[in-house]
């Protein structure tokens, strides 16, 4: 069975702006002054990359990461980024 072709749809304004939507925010498509802080903050804290990318996002949305790993918690307050631990 052929499937039609659809016409190919004008961008919705916030992905002409580079960004992906999810839900009300807006996600910025590239942040490389975030990739760059995420390194920093694992390298200056002992963290992974992976747990200091969280932290890097959770500090430029201003909101706090919530996480069940004390070492992270306390690296996170040391660093000054607002966590809470989960209860």
């Amino acid at each position: 069975m052929r499937q039609r072709l659809q016409e190919p749809r004008p961008p919705a304004p916030h992905e002409a702006r580079g960004a992906r939507r999810v839900g009300s925010w807006r996600a910025p498509a590239r942040a490389p002054g975030n990739c760059a802080a995420a390194l920093d903050l694992a390298l200056d804290h002992g963290l992974s990359v992976y747990d200091a990318v969280y932290a890097v996002l959770a500090r430029t949305l201003a909101a706090p990461l919530v996480t069940a790993d004390g070492r992270l918690l306390a690296a996170l307050r040391k660093a000054g980024i607002a966590a809470l631990p989960l209860a």
